[in-house]
């Protein structure tokens, strides 16, 4: 054991006498130079007034191993004090066994002048003052004496003579009171005097590094995730984690021992009978047993569970007398007992009868549901199989749980309770909602599609609001299933369409104006979603919910975006990030406060089992996913990159649309830009694609497209076309593709006929800065056929659109053409003369590669060469010979520096000559 009894160590040779320091092992190797530390600090500094530190901790807690490391350490350091060293026990409750006792520790430390001191003092008669507090005071050299199990002192006559050592010690001497909890003495007094130290639990508690090493003396080394486990069970208590050494030595799978290392393990239990419970009155353990039910209590929950109006009275002497029991400051004060202890209690409530620990759990479950405190309610509930008291409270707060990211948690319960608890309606929509929130939506389906109810109004229920408000429910976690697996068929149906039913509960019409807003944003009806989303956040900001907040600012931010305002869109990103990192540091602070609460309901302490905290990341990575996609627009890839790689938890589909993105926004700085592509190509046609709503996927179509084009892949270029009309339908922005597409093929007449609706309005595009990219492509038509006039109106219908947000990047996909463009109509832009310049700027110096400006002939032919038609057939069409078309192809290759026409295609491309 850490802490040892006497017998036991005096069998290993340990003590020599009680007046020695004790040597528990010569080859220890715990480092605690922080203790050391802070204990040469505090008896060392004579100008602070430091003269007296008590080190107070519960049993196991290794008070003694400390203190004897630190003086034989202490000792062996020249010119360091003299350290003596008194062991106290019962029998010194009299006054001479104490001086003797002080006396032989004083004659151990081979002092010389101590020694002679103690030479000279008589040994006192019972009615004698003790003269050795006196007689100190002729020291001229320091003394530090410690005094061990001082909590066994209870004597008034003894304690008064020791109290007048501590208050008035002589100048040189320094007073170490050791003990499981603090003698009767005037220590509040020294404190307040700044005369004293004191060294708690929370200091003696190891640290993982100082438990590494302490289990590295049993030739112990556990990975971090279990030796993180193990300071969860174990709270840096030292004997504790003694007792896992000595198990772990003997096991080969610590994982294994690890989760099943709680209070019921038999050499945890042998201690904690006979160093912790010992002692204890029949009242006190059944008091400690009926309170280890809920992970922590106040005292009126106390006195609840044990019917004792002295429970507080009980708290206070368990207090004092440092038991394995902790305050949590909280209103009302909370008190929680070492998780160890707490298994090794909830085994032997077991004892009680089944009856009575079920009754035990209803007044918890009861008591948690009249604070409003949800979880431990739902679990004590269904501890308790109380099946009204479970129905209860997931009506009232089911779905809020889900909602503020308990979903794992509230599932786990549920699946696991009794069939007569999970059968009911509100329990089974409760897990739906928790396996949606948890990204499990083949679960969910399943359970949903056994769930039957009858739909409609309120006035269809006749009233009846419970009915109701399950029906609500139920609608909208079918419409949240159906926008997730991309059902948009059945979100055209009743649920989004019944934007005017609601519960009068914020949480559940919070959550249904969300599934709602998001249900027409992911139909395209921008206007219904904004309606329903900002009806959200209202009632988000009305129950403090962050995690909804989050969740409507990022959807509202991608409404944003597909209107083209890239400036709403980043600050609705920025609320969202701001709500979501609000919600991930609350759930953070209730699983900090969980695992110091308790132990689990099957003994394993790695905190609360109800209060873990659910993955926010697929949020979290769509609001980056938006926020890097307006930066990218504004050609800001350098931050597009670094928003679009901030390191999240694994999602699915997220982390594919991450990924596609990355590779996109990091095409300019790529020092090999075919292979990057291929590499983007590979991104997009790989992985599960996520159901996103029209406008997140349009955004950056035109972008990979383009880039597909520029290495001559027209092959990707169509497979893309072909997928987006697939998704989008007939939308302008699938328009643009195709218009684009024959304008790379030189099908002129074609791509504008493709592109007239679009740009007349008749058919709109779900992301509107596509609309920028449509009057390029436009205008580029325009240059192919010399029309001027039509160039210049083209170009500066792109600047109109682009210039309030700052949209540069459509101006990049055809960066030579672009500052033809620019350039042939500079200083005509009026007022958008200065954006036109910033766009100029923008573009790459290096789009332009050639040295020699292609002919107007020569450029007519290039544009024929992607179709890849024989020189006889393009020479039939342009009313030249053969040898002419060839003359210029060999004109064209050497101003590209190409050899071959499929070189010359890319190499055009690549320089937007194409």
């Amino acid at each position: 054991m850490w802490e040892a009894s006497r017998v036991s160590i005096a069998q290993n040779g340990s003590f020599a006498a009680s007046a020695k320091i004790p040597v528990f092992r010569s080859d220890r190797v715990v480092p605690r130079t922080r203790l050391f530390e802070t204990l040469d600090r505090a008896l060392a500094d004579s100008d602070h007034g430091t003269s007296v530190v008590l080190v107070c901790a519960p049993a196991g807690a290794g008070k003694t191993t400390f203190l004897a490391d630190w003086a034989h350490r202490t000792r062996a350091q020249p010119g360091r004090p003299a350290i003596a060293w008194a062991t106290v026990d019962e029998q010194d409750n009299e006054r001479p066994s104490l001086q003797s006792k002080l006396v032989q520790a004083l004659r151990g430390t081979e002092h010389h002048q101590v020694r002679e001191i103690c030479e000279q003092i008589a040994n006192p008669t019972p009615v004698q003052p003790f003269p050795l507090a006196s007689r100190l005071t002729e020291l001229t050299e320091p003394v530090w004496l410690i005094l061990d199990d001082a909590h066994l002192l209870h004597d008034p006559v003894v304690l008064s003579e020791l109290e007048v050592l501590l208050r008035a010690p002589p100048e040189r001497v320094r007073v170490v009171v050791c003990g499981r909890f603090e003698p009767p003495l005037a220590f509040q007094k020294l404190r307040l005097d700044g005369r004293m130290v004191d060294v708690t639990f929370d200091d003696l508690a190891f640290t993982p590094e100082e438990a590494t090493a302490l289990l590295a003396e049993h030739d112990v080394e556990l990975d971090p995730d279990n030796l993180s486990a193990l300071m969860e069970r174990t709270e840096g208590w030292a004997a504790g984690l003694r007792l896992a050494g000595m198990s772990l030595a003997e096991h080969d799978d610590p994982a294994s021992l690890l989760e099943n290392f709680t209070g019921c393990q038999r050499a945890v239990a042998d201690y904690l009978m006979e160093q912790v419970l010992d002692g204890q009155s029949e009242e006190v353990r059944q008091f400690l047993v009926k309170t280890s039910v809920p992970a922590t209590f106040s005292a009126a929950l106390a006195e609840e569970l044990t019917g004792r109006a002295d429970a507080h009275a009980i708290i206070d002497v368990l207090e004092h007398r440092n038991f394995l029991i902790s305050r949590i400051e909280t209103s009302p004060t909370q008190f929680r007992y070492h998780p160890l202890l707490r298994s090794y209690l909830r085994a032997e409530i077991g004892l009680l009868g089944r009856q009575a620990v079920a009754e035990l759990e209803h007044v918890t479950a009861r008591w948690y549901a009249r604070l409003g405190d949800a979880l431990p309610a739902l679990e004590h509930g269904i501890a308790a199989d109380a099946v009204s008291d479970v129905e209860s409270v997931l009506s009232d707060s089911g779905l809020a749980l889900v909602l503020d990211g308990h979903a794992e948690t509230v599932g786990r319960l549920l699946a696991d309770a009794p069939r007569p608890i999970r059968d009911r309606p509100i329990a089974r929509l409760v897990r739906v909602a928790a396996h949606l929130r948890a990204d499990n939506p083949t679960i969910a389906g399943s359970l949903l599609s056994t769930f039957d109810d009858h739909g409609g109004t309120f006035d269809d229920h006749g009233g009846d609001e419970s009915a109701f408000r399950t029906t609500l429910l139920a609608d909208t976690l079918r419409l949240q299933l159906a926008v997730h697996t991309g059902d948009l068929e059945y979100a055209r149906t009743r649920p989004v369409a019944a934007d005017g039913d609601w519960s009068g509960d914020p949480h559940l019409d919070a959550f249904a104006a969300l599934q709602r807003g998001l249900g027409h944003l992911h139909l395209g009806r921008l206007g219904r979603a904004e309606h329903n989303l900002d009806r959200a956040r209202t009632h988000a900001r009305e129950i403090n919910s962050p995690s909804i907040e989050a969740q409507t600012s990022t959807a509202l931010g991608v409404v944003a975006l597909s209107r083209g305002l890239l400036d709403d869109a980043l600050l609705l990103a920025a609320s969202g990030r701001s709500k979501a990192a609000a919600s991930r540091q609350s759930k953070a602070a209730a699983s900090r406060q969980s695992k110091t609460a308790a132990a689990g309901r099957s003994g394993a302490t790695n905190g609360h089992p109800f209060l873990q905290v659910a993955n926010q990341s697929a949020d979290s990575q769509w609001t980056s996913l938006l926020e890097a996609f307006c930066h990218y627009l504004r050609n800001d890839t350098e931050r597009a990159v670094e928003v679009a790689g901030a390191p999240y938890a694994s999602n699915a589909s997220a982390t594919h649309e991450i990924a596609v993105a990355a590779e996109l926004f990091g095409l300019d700085t790529a020092p090999n830009r075919r292979a990057a592509v291929s590499a983007l190509h590979a991104a997009t046609t790989s992985g599960r694609a996520a159901h996103r709503p029209p406008g997140l996927i349009a955004v950056t179509l035109p972008s990979i497209q383009f880039a597909y084009l520029h290495i001559g892949e027209t092959t990707w270029a169509r497979e893309l076309f072909t997928s987006a009309a697939a998704v989008l339908g007939q939308s302008g922005d699938v328009a643009l593709l195709e218009s684009v597409l024959l304008l790379y093929a030189n099908q002129l007449e074609r791509a504008r006929a493709a592109l007239r609706p679009v740009l007349e309005g008749n058919l709109p595009c779900a992301a509107a800065t596509n609309m920028v990219t449509a009057w390029l492509v436009e205008a580029e038509l325009s240059r192919r056929r010399f029309h001027d006039a039509r160039i210049h109106d083209a170009l500066g219908e792109a600047l109109r659109l682009a210039e309030p947000e700052g949209v540069l990047r459509p101006f990049h996909y055809m960066p030579s053409a672009s500052r033809e463009l620019l350039s042939a109509s500079r200083g005509r832009f009026g007022s958008r003369g200065s954006f036109a310049d910033r766009v100029w700027a923008s573009l790459p110096k290096t789009a332009v590669a050639t040295t020699e400006k292609l002919t107007r002939r020569e450029l007519q032919l290039l544009a024929e060469l992607p179709t890849w038609r024989t020189a006889e057939e393009i020479a039939a069409d342009l009313c030249v010979s053969v040898n002419t078309v060839k003359t210029h192809l060999r004109g064209i290759y050497r101003k590209l520096g190409v050899t071959t026409r499929r070189d010359a295609v890319t190499a055009a491309r690549s320089h937007g000559l194409l």
